[in-house]
């Protein structure tokens, strides 16, 4: 028992001292901040990080131990609470965390305040003698007190509604304070841990003046490099056109940036969750929520099989305006590679190849239909092997075909010696299908899709259509489109849309594998946790919110004793999986 103690003290401690690591966080990125006077106005956070409480992590973790049946471990978590005399002084049932002002001035500085709810001053001044840390009384204020370390620099602490405040001098600590009980009141029920930005606390010009910066440093970085090809350049600042746009936006209308966790234990879910808004009627609350509707596929989407990936959501103005410049130089550099021209030649000597001609223009009537409408899904059960069936949207499908069939037959000749290139090798319906097929794949590529898999690929008007694996995949790629052709006829599903998803059902892949008679490390934990059906799902997923939108992952309850076990394993002094 004493050795297991011993093993365990380290990361028991780091879970027992959270406060602890918050004040020395205090310590180590604010040494160099400047003094500030204090406002009249109340002084709102611009960035949080928030724990909703030290009784909420203890709680999740006894019932993470006691879904393994460990139950057991959380004594051990007690013997290392009770080197600090299990925080008493501090009220574990409220949160605490840290909070990133901004200073007065034309250049505002960020100023972190550590914020520990206090049931005990005296108590809190006990438990801090048990840490490097010791709490003593300042001249500066009755609610005044100092932080001394055994080594370093003392930081200042004031009481406040019940609060320690904790920054790097009292100067820091002159501030009407918002009631942070109250502030973080929504992150604390929503979540277990948060990190939310406030953005509506950020003035216009700070906004502005942050806009500029950013814009001006990446200008300077969006410049042509020495020998890069005209055609690379303009895709590479084409990319980085988007993201400073994204960002732009954030900084200009965003009004809540928010990431946290979460443990449901009555539903026994875990998840994590991003939170993008944006202030109302404005272009980018609009870019966020876009005009969502079903699927062309909706038909073919099965949440039941191993993997399914679905995305069906518009594209905006910028975007629009982004992939047609894209595609513009895309369709150049295709002519040019194709007619086997250096990469210095003048854009009027490069001549328009009928092939990339039909290939761009059925991209760009795709583009101009403004939606991105894809799937793709693994079917198989797991004592056999899996196939990847897939489609995306494509409108005039049948010149992108015909193009990129003139392509792969100009360069058959030229192809790799790894694949073998079969045209016209089946069709179903309107559609043909090319076949790539490679001479060896990996080990792990034999135990998902058996030996000698291949990658069909083919179109008609409405979508391109591809699929993966043996001589299953073929049949199952012509009864999926069957599948969506037959749809035609109906309603599509409107309810409850998605734009994007993922949901990954985890037994399939551990079943595959163990009847493959190569399970490996993993299984161990994965036959132990997902013992219950449904409790494998792991589902990804975009959704839209009021003015923003809402990025979540969310496990079922294999999912947390897969964590159980993995951290019991550690606990035990064992090697991690």
């Amino acid at each position: 028992m004493r050795l297991l103690l011993s093993r365990t003290a380290t990361s028991m401690r780091l879970v027992a001292a959270v406060l602890m690591a918050l004040v020395v966080f205090v310590a180590n990125s604010a040494s160099s901040l400047a003094q500030n006077e204090k406002p009249k106005e109340i002084a709102k956070p611009v960035v949080v990080f928030n724990l909703a409480s030290i009784d909420r992590v203890l709680g999740h973790a006894n019932f993470l131990f006691k879904e393994i049946d460990r139950p057991e471990l959380m004594d051990l978590v007690g013997v290392q609470l009770a080197n600090i005399r299990d925080f008493k002084g501090v009220d574990r049932a409220k949160a605490g965390g840290l909070a990133i002002f901004l200073a007065d001035g034309i250049f505002p500085q960020p100023v972190p305040v550590a914020y520990v709810p206090i049931s005990d001053v005296k108590e809190f001044e006990q438990t801090m003698s048990a840490t490097p840390l010791k709490l003593q009384k300042s001249e500066d204020g009755e609610d005044r007190y100092e932080l001394v370390p055994r080594n370093g620099q003392k930081l200042a602490m004031r009481l406040v509604n019940g609060y320690a405040m904790i920054a790097m001098s009292q100067e820091q600590l002159d501030r009407n304070f918002v009631d942070i009980a109250e502030f973080t009141a929504s992150l604390s029920n929503r979540y277990d841990f948060a990190v939310s930005a406030n953005l509506k606390v950020v003035s216009q010009p700070v906004k502005q003046l942050l806009t500029n910066m950013l814009r001006s440093s990446t200008q300077a970085g969006m410049q042509q490099r020495d020998d890069e090809p005209d055609g690379a350049y303009q895709i590479r600042k084409s990319q980085t056109e988007g993201n400073l746009h994204f960002l732009e936006s954030v900084l200009l209308d965003g009004e809540e940036l928010t990431i946290g966790v979460k443990i449901e234990q009555d539903n026994k879910k875990a998840y994590l969750e991003a939170i993008i808004r944006a202030k109302a009627d404005t272009t980018f609350a609009k870019e966020l929520t876009g005009n969502v509707k079903p699927s062309y596929f909706w038909s073919a989407i099965d949440h039941d099989v191993p993997l399914s990936v679905s995305i069906s959501g518009p594209f905006n103005d910028f975007q629009k305006k982004q992939f047609g410049e894209m595609f513009k130089v895309g369709e150049r550099e295709a002519n040019r590679g194709l007619a086997k021209l250096p990469l210095d030649v003048k854009p009027e000597d490069i001549p328009q190849l009928d092939s990339t001609k039909l290939i761009f223009e059925s991209l760009k009537a795709t583009l101009n239909y403004g939606y991105l409408d894809a799937f793709a899904q693994f079917y198989g059960d797991p004592s056999d092997n899996f196939v990847v069936v897939g489609g995306i949207r494509m409108m005039e499908g049948r010149k992108f075909f015909t193009g990129l069939s003139d392509v792969l037959n100009r360069s058959k000749d030229s192809f790799p010696k790894e694949l073998q290139l079969e045209l016209s090798a089946a069709s179903h319906g309107e559609a043909v299908f090319h076949r790539l097929t490679p001479n060896k794949v990996s080990s792990d590529v034999e135990i998902g899709y058996g030996e000698n898999p291949s990658f069909l690929f083919g179109a008609d008007n409405d979508a391109m259509w591809f699929a993966f694996g043996g001589k299953e995949a073929f049949p199952k790629l012509k009864a999926t489109i069957d599948k969506v052709e037959e749809s035609k006829q109906h309603a599509p599903k409107s309810d409850n849309l998605v734009p994007f998803e993922l949901v990954f059902n985890m037994n399939h892949w551990v079943k595959q594998r163990e009847n493959k008679g190569k399970p490996g490390p993993f299984n161990e934990f994965a036959k132990k946790s997902f013992t219950q059906p449904g409790s494998d799902t792991l589902r990804f997923d975009s959704r839209p919110i009021e003015n923003g939108v809402r990025i979540r992952v969310q496990v079922e309850n294999g999912f947390i004793k897969l964590l159980g076990h993995a951290l019991a394993k550690q606990i035990d002094g064992k090697n991690n999986f």
